[in-house]
């Protein structure tokens, strides 16, 4: 089964994007990722990971890096980059 087969068309090209971002990523910027996208503070991401929030936003800023170099164009951590991949991927990611 492919998961683009459900999507409406053009759909497919924010799949692929979305996937080729999160596979871009460190384990532990997907663990970030994930744990932010349940609606995790960035403190409370920080002490379920064992690290500082000034860790936490270095990883939170390295993801917004990698998502403007797949997507092009400049996205907010909370706002865009949560939303965005938690439609197009989160569906069967673990």
């Amino acid at each position: 089964m492919n998961i683009t087969e459900y999507f409406a068309p053009g759909q497919t090209d924010l799949y692929n994007r979305a996937k080729d971002l999160v596979e871009a990523l460190s384990i532990r910027e997907k663990q970030v990722l994930k744990l932010a996208a349940q609606g995790l503070e960035d403190y409370q991401i920080a002490i379920n990971l064992g690290i500082s929030v000034h860790t936490l936003r270095n990883h939170i800023a390295r993801i917004s890096s990698v998502a403007f170099e797949v997507t092009g164009r400049k996205m907010k951590f909370r706002n865009q980059i949560i939303p965005y991949i938690s439609c197009f991927y989160f569906v069967h990611y673990d």
